[in-house]
Order: structure tokens, then sequence, then C-alpha cells
């Protein structure tokens, strides 16, 4: 692991128009070395996609993570999104 702390964005930065397996290469010149690939609200990337996202990370240095899904709110006042599969 690395001996500094790292920072990236969650999601798509701001000034970035392209695809999202081109974002570590967008981020590394800004000095952010993270990035957090949102699906908060389904999995919409693709695996041939998701890849190319992770060989982008890699040449780029790029730690990556992923937001998953809110499949369970612990929070609601509906009984079935408290219940566990």
């Amino acid at each position: 692991m690395r001996d500094k702390v790292i920072f990236g964005p969650a999601g798509k930065p701001i000034d970035f128009n392209g695809k999202a397996h081109e974002s570590p290469e967008f981020l590394g010149p800004l000095g952010l070395y993270a990035f957090e690939y949102q699906s908060t609200y389904g999995v919409r990337i693709g695996e041939a996609s998701a890849l190319k996202l992770r060989e982008s990370a890699e040449e780029n240095g790029v730690l990556m993570s992923m937001h998953c899904p809110y499949y369970v709110n612990v929070c609601s006042k509906e009984d079935e999104k408290l219940k566990v599969q």
C-alpha cells in the first residue's frame, strides 16, 4: 500500500466528458490517484467496460473502488426495505 493519503473523486469528475473507463487517465495529471465508480442506484457498467476501467486504473496508478447499490435502507419506514434476503 502507499505511504500517503490518496485523494480522488466519487463519481464522474466535474470537467470530464469521456467514458468511465477513461477517468483514470484524466485524473493522474490532476494529482488524483483514486476513483470511486458510483453505482448507487444499480450497476450500469458492462463487463467489457469494467475491465477497461480496471486496466486504465492500473496503467495510471489510480486506486479503484465501487459504490454498490443501496438495496437495504436501514432508515426506511417500509418493512420490505429493511428485510435482508
